[in-house]
């Protein structure tokens, strides 16, 4: 197993995280957001530095991004792709605050 001190449960990345766990799991199960290392016991593990990733799709569900937007953008990450998610927003917000 990598090095344990960059490593932690499910539990406890979901704690640092301020998620649920089971969210994690989820997230896991839909390949949007899998943990860095599954242990011979079954248990993930997620690094310290997975943090940001989660972080980014936080904020994206935030925003009211889909599950597959989400997941689209995260296998296709680019700058042109962030810009269009972000002008979709954008347009999404414009047309719902006119009255």
């Amino acid at each position: 197993m990598k090095d344990k001190k960059y490593l932690f449960s499910s539990g406890e990345f979901a704690r640092l995280n301020g998620i649920n766990k089971r969210t994690l799991h989820y997230y896991n199960e839909i390949g949007l957001f899998c943990p860095e290392v599954k242990g011979d016991n079954g248990y993930h593990y997620y690094s310290c530095f997975q943090t940001i990733q989660l972080e980014m799709i936080l904020i994206f569900r935030r925003l009211g991004l889909s599950i597959e937007d989400i997941k689209t953008y995260t296998e296709h990450p680019s700058d042109l792709s962030f810009k269009q998610i972000i002008a979709d927003q954008k347009k999404g917000l414009s047309v719902n605050t006119n009255f």
